[in-house]
Order: structure tokens, then sequence, then C-alpha cells
């Protein structure tokens, strides 16, 4: 008998990570690029996209602020966190 591997949850900060690596070239993606990217819904994908425009981290049109590339070189231990 085989055992099913659970589906790892990812937490908002990890999906945040994600969408700020893939920004960090400076080239302006759509949201249907960011979404394949990191493979979330949509309605969850919409609020981390809030929040990082909201704490200035990236601009909606979904390009990456100098602080959301300042924000990827802090010397942050990264932690495993869930929802």
């Amino acid at each position: 008998m085989t055992r099913k591997q659970a589906p790892t949850r990812r937490t908002g900060a990890d999906v945040a990570d994600k969408i700020l690596e893939l920004l960090k070239t400076g080239k302006p993606r759509n949201v249907k690029e960011v979404a394949d990217a990191v493979d979330l819904h949509d309605d969850k994908l919409e609020e981390v996209l809030d929040f990082l425009t909201q704490t200035g981290l990236i601009i909606k049109s979904v390009k990456i602020t100098d602080s959301g590339s300042n924000f990827l070189t802090l010397p942050v231990e990264k932690q495993k966190r869930r929802l």
C-alpha cells in the first residue's frame, strides 16, 4: 500500500517571497504570469499582491519597487510558518 504525500501548505510569506524573486529583474509582469509562476488561486493571489502593493514592495501592475529589491537583500533566515 502506497501512501500519498499530503500537499505542502505554503504560507503567504512563502508566496510573497516567490513573487518578489520573480520580479527582481525589474521586468514588468502581468498578473497571469505571476499566477502561473506561483500556482495560486486568483483570490489568494490578489490578497498577496494587495499586501505587497500596500507595503510598497511592488506596483500593482506587478513590478518590483526599489524597496522590494532592497527587501530581498536583507539577511533574514526564513522560517516555516503556517497560515
